[in-house]
């Protein structure tokens, strides 16, 4: 069996230390490939990256940007293992721990995981090491129930985040290819739950397995590219469309299974849409430096809240359920 880990740069220069440690990785497996998209760097990275892996990765070079969409179609197109498992290029991985995810993989041919889900660590900016946050019910490896767990992202997505990132998954790619599972091109933030809540639609086979086998450092407010201080607000509401993707594998599987929900889809989409713009407006505030900068921001708040499906989302949005902030809703509303 071949995994391939696959990774997308832009502009990454001055943070690919963390990958240092797939050079020992490659050179002890054969059964691991390093797949890497440079999506038209304007930086060193292409030349960082070919001097820290000494050549045990392929690395493919997009002439112009085109997206973290298009980049990871390229690798989805280009790979050549049974599975790939996505990699941020400022995150690391444990080598230990993913040949025991490997082994379970071979060890699961006779149920042949469409997607498999591991554990991960959350690395906080000063180096602290957070508890994941899952509420899947954890075992050696365990299937889980894609209607539960798309609902409990749809109500409370900034606790349940398995859907947020592609990173600390296992995806089947002839499953993948035959399904045509591919990232939305018109996205470049959120595409992530778009390209999972698709993969869901599709999987008949996806598991859990308790396994750390990631480490995701987490970026520091308003550097992110789910909320980046260089662009608007507006153009982070890549939730709304991704939430759409999300609504519509839910409702196949409650069609196809004839079975019934406690939430109407109006209720689902008021909690991941007001949820998901009351996050955006706390993590832009680290642009806030000064008077100037304070009037400019609340009139993209403003721009913000006046698009239809925000307003329509806040005015039944229920923090409580999703564990946000009562004195911000009520800022917001």
């Amino acid at each position: 069996m071949l995994v391939t880990v696959g990774i997308t740069l832009y502009n990454k220069a001055n943070q690919l230390e963390g990958l240092g440690s797939l050079v020992d990785l490659c050179q002890l497996r054969d059964n691991v490939e390093v797949l890497i998209v440079d999506d038209g760097s304007t930086d060193e990275s292409v030349i960082q990256i070919k001097s820290l892996l000494r050549g045990i990765a392929q690395i493919i070079v997009h002439d112009c940007n085109q997206g973290v969409s298009a980049a990871k179609n390229t690798l989805l197109e280009s790979a050549k293992g049974d599975y790939i498992t996505f990699v941020d290029a400022d995150d690391h991985i444990d080598g230990e721990m993913l040949d025991k995810v490997i082994n379970e993989l071979e060890v699961g041919d006779e149920v042949l995981y469409d997607l498999l889900l591991t554990r991960y660590r959350v690395i906080s900016s000063n180096g602290l090491d957070i508890t994941s946050p899952t509420d899947c019910k954890m075992g050696s490896t365990s299937k889980i129930s894609r209607l539960d767990m798309l609902e409990n992202y749809l109500l409370r997505p900034n606790k349940d985040t398995h859907l947020v990132r592609c990173f600390a998954k296992f995806f089947r790619l002839k499953f993948l290819r035959n399904n045509r599972c591919l990232f939305n091109t018109g996205l470049n933030n959120f595409e992530d739950v778009d390209f999972v809540a698709k993969v869901m639609g599709f999987a008949e086979q996806v598991w859990m397995s308790d396994i750390y086998f990631y480490s995701h450092h987490a970026k520091s407010l308003g550097t992110s590219e789910t909320c980046n201080n260089s662009r608007s607000l507006v153009s982070h509401t890549g939730y709304i469309e991704a939430a759409e993707s999300v609504l519509r594998t839910r409702n196949k599987f409650i069609n196809d299974l004839k079975l019934n929900s406690l939430y109407s889809d109006d209720e689902l989409r008021s909690q991941i849409i007001g949820a998901y713009s009351c996050i955006t407006v706390v993590q832009g505030c680290a642009r806030v430096h000064h008077l100037g900068a304070l009037l400019n921001y609340g009139r993209e708040v403003e721009n913000l809240m006046s698009l239809p499906e925000v307003k329509d989302a806040m005015k039944n949005y229920d923090y409580c359920k999703a564990g946000g902030s009562q004195l911000l809703t009520f800022l917001m509303k």
